[in-house]
């Protein structure tokens, strides 16, 4: 991502923020447009994750309101080679925040930082290494 791609987003994000939480994006409408923006589709999403189709037209699905369980949003995140900023815009859409306490803090930040780098990542390969438990 440009530096000035990267303005542009975080700008975007923060008049989104300042919203009242009534008008804010939905997560579907925020993954929508992300997705969009980059130019993916789902089966490119299904291949990258390994995250169903099925499960990917949920989560874009803006009546079904289905929020990802954050391991999955981390394939999500790391599959689709997303910035820090929108990865944390859509853990917060969410309802997640990643916390300097979390115990997997720096296991969250590593894949983030790490997908950034190595474009032929499988997320797969890295999640098998750390077992991170399923938060409801």
């Amino acid at each position: 991502m440009t530096v000035d791609k990267m303005a542009a987003v975080k700008q975007e994000i923060r008049r989104e923020l300042d919203k009242p939480p009534a008008e804010r994006e939905t997560f579907s409408q925020a993954f929508n447009r992300i997705a969009a923006g980059l130019g993916v589709q789902n089966e490119d999403i299904e291949i990258a994750t390994t995250v169903s189709l099925k499960t990917i037209y949920r989560y874009r699905n803006e009546n079904s309101n289905c929020i990802p369980k954050p391991n999955t949003l981390i394939k999500l995140c790391v599959g689709m080679r997303l910035h820090r900023i929108q990865t944390n815009y859509l853990f917060g859409l969410a309802g997640y925040q990643i916390k300097l306490n979390d115990p997997h803090y720096d296991i969250y930040q590593f894949y983030f930082d790490f997908c950034a780098v190595r474009k032929d990542l499988i997320v797969e390969s890295l999640l098998a290494q750390t077992s991170l438990p399923e938060k409801e």
